[in-house]
């Protein structure tokens, strides 16, 4: 046995935050709901479609939209409050924000 002298810092391994990888994952979900809205969108205008099937592929456009939208703000919030957890890392939760965070202003600038 060696000998031990003096203080002896113990060296912990952080966890990864819970809210932070659920934050992370729901920007990612937000985001391919993002590229699959725009996609539709965009094959919709050069398609020929009869009038009730326009409305009801813009209807659920919208919801796709506003569920997005919603993703968007839980998200947000599970990354702020995985940054603010102790002894974790911080680096999901930093990702999700900033990538949730940035979708929510761009939804927001859409709908003004």
């Amino acid at each position: 046995m060696e000998p031990t002298f003096g203080f002896q810092e113990e060296v912990k391994e952080l966890k990864h935050s819970g809210p932070g990888i659920a934050s992370f994952i729901i920007s990612l979900v937000c985001i391919i709901l993002l590229v699959v809205l725009f996609g539709v969108a965009l094959i919709s205008e050069s398609g020929e479609l009869a009038l009730d099937e326009e409305e009801a592929m813009y209807l659920v456009l919208g919801l796709v939209g506003i569920i997005d939208g919603i993703l968007n703000i839980i998200g947000v919030g599970l990354g702020i409050f995985g940054i603010v957890q102790k002894n974790r890392k911080r680096v999901f939760p930093i990702i999700g924000l900033i990538i949730n965070g940035t979708l929510l202003l761009f939804f927001i600038y859409l709908f003004i």
